[in-house]
């Protein structure tokens, strides 16, 4: 179903961007009517063969690992998504680009609120090259950045224990920025698409003094969009600048700046649609949206970044590594939660949020790594500590009313008019001096070279983490206060074998903990939960295929226990500070295997190919909420991504055709809930909420103008398939995916 349109005026913005566009498109004109010999090969023309778009198994990361060691060296699964890739298919943010990733699963309850799952568990954790671990979800802190900044972004599936601290072991996103060139370049990108969909991206470095010691580089994109569902628009700017220097020959120093402000304006909240009480959908439209005009999120986010890498001996490297990340929000809106039951009479109520948000993470790095000589044998060594702090203290919610009490005032979901909810006074309610987390650790890793082909990694980490919260309730002049702090040891152990010059295998053990000391075990007030523990086991194979293509594959088992389930014995209210009760009795399982292939299968002729195969299993008390369900049902049994990209060879070479795929199988979320949820002693509803396996087809033709311009149109969901992007409970949390789309680009590079 089309979305309701809007009205014909534009914001500054917007124009701008639309006229910007349209003048643009002249270029390509004049550029066709100048350039007779257009269709003829021509002897400089560029190949997809000497442009890598998903790099090799010799590129150099930083996600587990701190000395720049090889894709092919590293003993787990890592994912690169290549800027080549990023701009190829036309990606515009992080989770558009993990979207594309082997074995990730990534939903959004909205635009400023998703959730990224691997291997089964959530992904939480985030590094910028390699450094301090940061957090992206929680404490006031909701981390989804634009790709302009992104020269790569690096998916680790499962535990790195020795660098990403204590987590979900789901794995670690590493993004690494876009970095000043030695060598002036520029690029224009212009897009316009379905639903009112404009951006432009401007991207400039070079050297700025006159010897190339200093360079720099700027980038600045612009946004503003419709979504598929009603009424609902965002405003985006982004900013960034960074500059690298060479102090000495041996001492290299890179800083650097982003500010990224987005505007949501009719925001839909995190509640996603209803369902039936039995878990069946209500087959509302695709673009439904319960958002009433006045609810909106708006976002600002700065980012302060300095890296500085020392050289010393033959070959060893001391790299500090810091980055200051800001974010102040004001989220106001309302939502539509609840379930159906026509013959019980229930319906979905409606209630609102009205939250201001401030939070500061410092996340700080210190390293040294270098090779030594033994035995006459080459070996590795890395030692650091790295610290990381996350303060959301000031964050204040406000009572609503009538939009403010579960379950809120009934709605008739099938003919909703959000105009019958008017903009009510907010009142403080709730407020946070403190809250705040932090974990200090120091870790150290020895790779022995114990044969030719046989090497013996042995690392370690020893973790504090402290946990500090404060609430005051308003209404009733009461406070809580949490307070926690632990310290583990992780172990972590690799074997890898060289089978020949081409292909290596190895086996890796690493375990992992999660602190969970902010939730609390009755009997109320409550005391601390013990924090969540478990380890990862993995087999794995890479090599090269016929010198062609890179192959990579591994099977994994991971177990943790002790996680955290709601207690049903106790009521759940959400703006409990002590967030009481749970019992830490989940007992969890996953595993499976992952197979990934890229590289050119013939000349021009690219392809990206990954299947992932998980199962779970969850052991829980039937006294909790959640049977477990509520996390894995989110992760697939069967995931299968491919993007193949083609120029035409001879007379058409200025033709390149993309095709891809996104397929899953069915997905599904059991669960149990109390009629009243605020009153467990109540009815309890059981139900399955599931969905068939479906295929999401894209493809792309770009042509290149002239060596300057290039113009492409993309084309997502083809087939208009209608699927659920989240799959939550009965009473909301189900987000449909996109509808089928189109998007027209103008790139430009000097």
């Amino acid at each position: 179903m089309s979305n309701r349109p809007r009205p014909l005026q534009r914001s500054p913005l917007a124009l701008h961007l639309s006229l910007l566009i349209a003048s643009m498109a002249a270029f390509p004109c004049l550029a066709l009517a100048q350039d007779a010999a257009a269709d003829a090969p021509r002897a400089d023309a560029k190949t997809l063969d000497t442009v890598s778009v998903f790099g090799t198994l010799d590129n150099s990361i930083s996600a587990g690992s701190k000395d720049g060691t090889s894709l092919k060296e590293t003993p787990k699964s890592v994912t690169v998504m290549t800027n080549e890739r990023i701009e190829a298919q036309n990606l515009t943010d992080l989770q558009e680009i993990l979207t594309q990733a082997t074995g990730v699963t990534v939903g959004a309850y909205s635009p400023l609120d998703s959730f990224v799952y691997s291997r089964g568990f959530p992904v939480q954790t985030v590094q910028f090259e390699g450094g301090a671990p940061a957090y992206t979800y929680g404490f006031g802190f909701y981390y989804t950045p634009d790709a302009a900044t992104l020269d790569q972004v690096q998916m680790l599936r499962g535990v790195d224990g020795i660098y990403s601290g204590a987590g979900e072991p789901g794995g670690v996103i590493n993004m690494v920025r876009k970095r000043p060139q030695d060598a002036f370049s520029a690029s224009l990108n212009l897009s316009a698409g379905s639903w009112e969909n404009y951006r432009g991206q401007f991207d400039v470095t070079g050297p700025l003094t006159e010897d190339g010691r200093l360079r720099g580089r700027a980038v600045v994109a612009l946004g503003d969009r419709n979504y598929f569902w009603d009424r609902a628009n965002n405003e985006k700017q982004v900013v960034y600048g960074a500059l690298e220097y060479d102090i000495t020959d041996t001492t290299l120093l890179n800083v650097g700046a982003t500010h990224e402000k987005r505007n949501e304006g009719a925001y839909v909240g995190w509640s996603g649609l209803p369902r039936y009480s039995n878990g069946a959908s209500l087959g509302l439209p695709r673009s439904t949206n319960f958002a009433t005009d006045w609810s909106r999120w708006d976002q600002n986010t700065k980012e302060l970044f300095a890296n500085v890498e020392q050289k010393y001996g033959n070959s060893g490297t001391i790299k500090l590594n810091t980055t200051q990340l800001r974010q102040d929000s004001v989220a106001r809106y309302s939502t539509v939660y609840g379930f159906l039951d026509v013959a019980a009479g229930i319906q979905p109520g409606i209630t609102a949020s009205h939250n201001e948000y401030s939070s500061k993470q410092t996340l700080i790095d210190l390293s040294a790594s270098d090779t030594f000589e033994l035995f006459g044998r080459s070996h590795r060594y890395t030692v650091g500590t790295d610290y990381a702090k996350l303060d959301g203290g000031g964050q204040r919610n406000y009572d609503m009313g009538t939009y403010y009490s579960w379950p809120g005032t009934p709605v008739d979901v099938f003919n909703y008019d959000h105009t019958q909810h008017p903009d009510p006074t907010s009142t403080l309610a709730y407020y946070n001096p403190v809250l705040e987390q932090a974990q200090r650790g120091y870790y150290a890793a020895l790779s022995l070279q114990l044969t030719d082909p046989l090497r013996l990694t042995l690392g370690g980490r020893y973790g504090e983490y402290r946990y500090h919260s404060v609430q005051d309730d308003l209404a009733n002049g009461t406070r809580a206060i949490v307070r926690y702090s632990d310290t583990a040891f992780i172990p972590s152990a690799a074997l890898s074998f060289n089978l020949s010059d081409k292909w290596t295998t190895y086996l890796s053990y690493g375990e992992n903990y999660k602190p969970q000391a902010n939730l609390l075990k009755g009997p109320l007030p409550g005391t601390p939960l013990d924090s969540v523990t478990g380890d990862n086991l993995e087999l794995g194979i890479k090599g090269e295929i016929f010198q062609r293509l890179s192959f990579a594959a591994a099977i994994y088992r991971v177990q943790r226990s002790g996680q955290a389930l709601q207690d049903a014995y106790y009521p759940v209210d959400p703006n409990n500070g002590s967030q009481c009760c749970y019992r830490a009795e989940g007992e969890v399982q996953s595993k499976g295997f992952d197979i990934e292939v890229s590289g050119v299968v013939l000349p021009g002729w690219q392809l990206f190919a990954g299947y992932t195969y998980v199962t779970t299993s969850f052991d829980a008390s039937n006294d909790s909420w959640q049977s477990g369900s509520w996390a894995f049902g989110r992760t697939p049994k069967h995931v299968f991504k491919a993007w193949s990209t083609w120029r035409l060879p001879d007379n058409l070479s200025r033709w390149t055709i993309n095709t891809g795929v996104i397929a899953q199988s069915s997905a599904y979320m059991d669960g149990t809930v109390p009629v009243d949820a605020m009153d467990p002693n109540t009815a309890w509803i059981a139900y399955r909420n599931s969905q068939g396996g479906y295929a999401l087809w894209n493809a792309s033709v770009q042509y290149e103008i002239s060596d300057t311009w290039t113009a492409g149109v993309y084309g997502e969901n083809l087939t208009d398939r209608t699927y659920y992007t989240a799959l939550g409970g009965i009473s909301g949390e189900n987000v449909y995916g996109t509808p089928r789309n189109v998007t027209f680009t103008l790139k430009g590079r000097w």
